[in-house]
């Protein structure tokens, strides 16, 4: 924002600034994204998280452009640095798969992704409606707000943004019931309720073969945050315990080897569920919802290798 109020404020600073972060996105995908082979299968999370992270610095630079369109250029100097920061995570994300070795030869497939965010999107579903009817707070306002999110990515195809957008909303729903009784006296106790619990998590889908890398990314970034900022912390360890659970359906969506229904329909934005009267909330047909969920248990087989280091 320094250089926009040196160049005095100028539109035509920002609208550069804007196309030059466009470029560096689309030259970004070109280069690393596009038929990219994987030989490890300890890659295909990682991949699948460099795919996120740029979709999320897509929607960011739309935002930025939203914004300059109604002359908030304040507010697109700040969507376009931050488009930038996502957009730069991802390519840290992306040198990872260097450490994974093996000899597979397998393209990623984001479409294989389909199925399975299709049907995190209705398991989020019910765990949102669930919590609605037992408590109404910022944290499952924040877990409306992002399974939003990823019914516009998954309508849009991008199932690798819309599964983890999901897996997001799903594990801020089920944090907000469980904080309900948390106090600030309290919080540390939660705090390593949710930690061990998140690791537990970890520690399955080791044994299953597997290394789940964004559950433990998002298990030590919680730890960090527990005395700065607590209620993150419990988020990101919320978020920590659901990668760990589906970490290995995500490699078998992207092999083909995924036991999710196929499903041929198009998802509708969640509130559209649901008829609000006053404070009081009546769902309308849960069995619209319920048809989404599995009638059984997942069997999933798990190919991966863990890598020593």
């Amino acid at each position: 924002q320094i250089d926009y109020y040196t160049n005095g404020e100028s539109k035509d600073y920002v609208k550069t600034k804007l196309s030059r972060i466009s470029k560096q996105i689309s030259s970004f995908e070109i280069l690393f994204l596009k038929n990219r082979k994987i030989d490890n299968l300890g890659d295909i999370e990682v991949y699948s998280v460099v795919i996120d992270r740029i979709q999320e610095s897509e929607n960011l630079l739309d935002k930025a452009y939203s914004a300059y369109s109604q002359g908030d250029y304040n507010s697109a100097i700040y969507l376009m640095a931050y488009a930038k920061v996502k957009r730069d995570s991802a390519y840290d994300w992306l040198i990872l798969i260097s450490q994974f070795k093996g000899n597979l030869s397998l393209t990623f497939e984001p479409d294989r992704l389909r199925d399975i965010s299709q049907e995190r999107i209705q398991q989020s579903k019910i765990s949102i409606l669930y919590a609605q009817t037992v408590t109404n707070n910022q944290i499952l306002k924040n877990a409306e707000d992002i399974l939003n999110e990823s019914i516009i990515s998954y309508n849009k195809g991008n199932y690798v943004f819309a599964l983890f957008e999901a897996s997001k909303a799903r594990a801020e729903a089920n944090l907000a019931m469980e904080a309900r009784a948390v106090t600030n006296e309290t919080v540390q106790i939660k705090i390593n309720e949710l930690e061990r619990s998140a690791q537990f998590s970890i520690k399955k889908a080791e044994e299953k073969g597997h290394l789940p890398i964004l559950a433990l990314s998002y298990l030590e970034f919680g730890k960090t945050l527990r005395n700065k900022d607590p209620v993150q912390s419990l988020i990101y360890l919320s978020y920590s315990k659901e990668m760990a659970q589906i970490s290995g359906d995500l490699i078998d969506a992207a092999t083909g080897k995924s036991t999710a229904p196929q499903y041929n329909v198009e998802i509708n934005k969640y509130p559209e569920y649901l008829i609000w009267e006053g404070n009081k909330q009546t769902i309308v047909d849960i069995g619209l919802i319920m048809t989404g969920i599995l009638g059984g248990v997942l069997v999933a087989v798990y190919f991966t290798e863990k890598k020593n280091k």
